[in-house]
């Protein structure tokens, strides 16, 4: 099984704008799936986030990279599927922009 490990600053920003409902909801749906397979639930991103993955959960994107040798799932961003934001945010946040 894969442990889930999110950026500090998933908790500190992204998750702060979320009501606690939503954000259980986000957690509990990504415990379930990406423990196991991570692959399987996921579409592999291109561009600035190759090697990275997302999840989708309701209205909500999950972006997050499999760190096999730590046998890991890494959470990196969270936010609104709404537009191609999430992703731009998610690469700031890995100084890939």
């Amino acid at each position: 099984m894969f442990a889930i490990l999110y950026h500090k600053l998933v908790w500190e920003q992204d998750f702060k704008f979320l009501n606690e409902t939503e954000r259980k909801k986000i957690i509990k749906y990504v415990s379930r799936r990406l423990t196991t397979y991570p692959e399987k639930y996921g579409k592999a991103l291109i561009g600035d986030l190759k090697g990275y993955y997302r999840l989708s959960v309701e209205n909500y994107r999950v972006i997050y990279k499999i760190r096999r040798a730590e046998i890991t799932v890494y959470i990196v961003q969270v936010g609104f599927r709404r537009n191609a934001e999430v992703y731009v945010q998610a690469a700031r946040k890995l100084g890939l922009l």
